[in-house]
C-alpha cells in the first residue's frame, strides 16, 4: 500500500513538474551576433571604423538589409551622413583559427568596416539584421538526422529574428 502511494505521489509530482515546463513562457531569444568597436582606419578608399563581429554558439547565419551611418554635431544632435553607402562600400574580414579576442575577451568570428566620414568625429552605425534560426540543439539535430535516412521530410528551418546592431552606448549619469 505505501509503495502504491509513493510511487502515485511520485509520478503526480512528474506529471506537475512536466506541466510547468510545457506551459512556462520562453525566454526572449538571445541574440546570435553581437558587434564591438576596434578601431578607426585610414584606407585607400578612405576612413573606416572597424567593427568585431562575434557569433552565438547556435549561431547558423545572417545578413544585413540595410545600414546608417550617422555623426555627432557641435549642438550633441545626431545627423545622417549624406556620403554613406554602406552596402557598396563594407568590407568582411573572415578570421580562421585561432580566433583573436576583443577587449573584453569574446571571439572574433569576423571584422566589417564600414565607410565613416573621417576618424576624430564621434560616429554611430546602425546595422538592420536578418539573423537565421539557430541550429538546433544537438538530440534533435540528431532525431531529423535519423528521420531523413529513413525518407520522412525534415522539417524546414524557418525564418529567424530581425533587429538592429549599434556602436552607440548610451552614458551613465
Amino acid at each position: 500500500m505505501k509503495k502504491a502511494l509513493f510511487i502515485l505521489m511520485l509520478s503526480l509530482v512528474g506529471i506537475f513538474v512536466g506541466m510547468v515546463f510545457r506551459f512556462a513562457p520562453e525566454p526572449a531569444p538571445k541574440r546570435g551576433v553581437e558587434t564591438s568597436f576596434l578601431e578607426f582606419t585610414n584606407t585607400p578608399s578612405g576612413p573606416r571604423a572597424r567593427f568585431a563581429v562575434t557569433y552565438g554558439r547556435r549561431f547558423r547565419g545572417w545578413s544585413w538589409r540595410d545600414s546608417t551611418t550617422s555623426y555627432q554635431r557641435a549642438d550633441g544632435a545626431w545627423e545622417e551622413w549624406a556620403g554613406a553607402d554602406n552596402r557598396k562600400t563594407y568590407q568582411f574580414i573572415d578570421n580562421r583559427p585561432p580566433f583573436p579576442r576583443t577587449r573584453d575577451g569574446k571571439r572574433i568570428n569576423t571584422v566589417i568596416a564600414l565607410p565613416v566620414g573621417n576618424t576624430n568625429s564621434a560616429w554611430r552605425v546602425v546595422l538592420k539584421v536578418d539573423e537565421s534560426k539557430p541550429w538546433p540543439l544537438w538530440p534533435v539535430m540528431v532525431a531529423d538526422r535519423l528521420k531523413s535516412l529513413m525518407g520522412k521530410p525534415s522539417r524546414p528551418p524557418g525564418p529567424g529574428q530581425s533587429y538592429l546592431l549599434t556602436n552607440q552606448t548610451s552614458e551613465v549619469k
